[in-house]
């Protein structure tokens, strides 16, 4: 399979579902921990950063933008169901 985690998730599901399938399996182990960010979210940022984000001296020249929040990819496949 060859996309990003979400939509993946939601498409195992929705096939699962239209297929009446008593389970889904996912891959991996389902521990490792990821952030996800809204695409909205991230395009607010961005224009914020760029009119209005002056770095001092002192910081470094990239910027990080998150929530500060993540899940294990068991917690989105939970949440997905």
């Amino acid at each position: 399979m060859n996309s990003h985690v979400l939509p993946a998730l939601i498409r195992r599901f929705h096939e699962a579902t239209q297929s009446a399938a008593p389970s889904v399996t996912c891959w991996g182990t389902g521990s490792p921990m990821r952030e996800f960010l809204h695409v909205d979210d991230l395009g607010e940022a961005c224009v914020f950063a760029l009119e209005r984000w002056q770095p001092g001296p002192e910081d470094p020249p990239h910027l990080n933008v998150g929530t500060g929040v993540d899940c294990t990819i068991r917690e989105l496949a939970e949440a997905v169901a």
